[in-house]
């Protein structure tokens, strides 16, 4: 894996050359600041071979990581509800706004060309209950290039009387994953539903975990989950949810394929 850290060694105003065309409602000063504030914390948190100088505190300060963790959530957060706060914001605005934040501090960067492992940033825009509304996920990076401790997140924004917040958010349930967020039609009136999943990052059995999320507006909850599902894959196709995965790892069998509908109470 090869991070380019290249805003992290230019000049702020060399920065701001190349991020002339910013995303949503950032300007070029304020994407200027979030990426160098995300990339000095980042740093800290995230190690790579050869830079002695980068995740240090992983092994000197353990205890500091999940602070470090608060806070590079923090950054990205804010710039995400400027991106919407935008009079007009697109999913596209808001995917770059991510990105631009992030960096090579992303899941989707770094891992070489094709490598197919997230389909974040996210970002979906739905309108709810008469409100205007944001699903976006993404992963903080923790840990080291071989195998990252990324933390992944989904988060809900609402927009209300011309105010954007984050309104809920979901847990990190995809750790050292791969991950993967898509909207699937909602078996309940007045919720917004979103399909998330992943694979184990080294697992050699390829065990993957899936959640069905539900956010009504104010709240956000699991509305059905799998785990532990190996050499699983996903497919989405309408109302309709496809998983394949071998039930028996210890015995010759064939793939199982299930087909799933929604249904009020999940996929079933």
């Amino acid at each position: 894996m090869i991070y380019r850290n290249i805003f992290l060694l230019l000049p702020l105003a060399a920065i701001s050359a190349v991020c002339q065309q910013t995303p949503g409602g950032l300007s070029a000063e304020e994407m200027t600041s979030l990426r160098a504030e995300y990339g000095k914390l980042n740093e800290q948190t995230f190690k790579l071979k050869g830079n002695p100088q980068m995740g240090r505190i992983l092994d000197e300060a353990p205890e500091r990581v999940p602070v470090v963790r608060k806070e590079l959530l923090d950054v990205l957060r804010r710039g995400i509800t400027q991106a919407f706060s935008s009079p007009r914001p697109t999913d596209g605005q808001i995917r770059d706004a991510i990105s631009g934040v992030q960096g090579d501090f992303a899941l989707s960067a770094g891992w070489g060309n094709g490598w197919d492992g997230t389909n974040t940033p996210f970002a979906d825009l739905f309108s709810l209950n008469g409100d205007q509304c944001l699903a976006a996920a993404y992963a903080i990076m923790e840990g080291g290039e071989g195998i990252p401790d990324s933390q992944s997140f989904l988060d809900f924004y609402v927009k209300r009387s011309n105010e954007s917040k984050l309104q809920a958010v979901t847990g990190s349930e995809f750790r050292s994953s791969t991950f993967f967020v898509s909207s699937i039609p909602a078996g309940l009136a007045g919720e917004s539903w979103f399909l998330a999943w992943g694979v184990h990052i080294g697992n050699t059995r390829g065990k993957l975990s899936i959640r069905l999320y539900a956010f009504d507006g104010d709240k956000v909850r699991v509305v059905w989950k799998r785990d532990e599902l190996p050499y699983g894959q996903v497919e989405i196709s309408g109302s309709i949810v496809t998983l394949d995965y071998v039930k028996d790892l210890d015995r010759d069998v064939a793939r199982t394929h299930e087909v799933l509908h929604i249904a009020p109470d999940g996929l079933r």
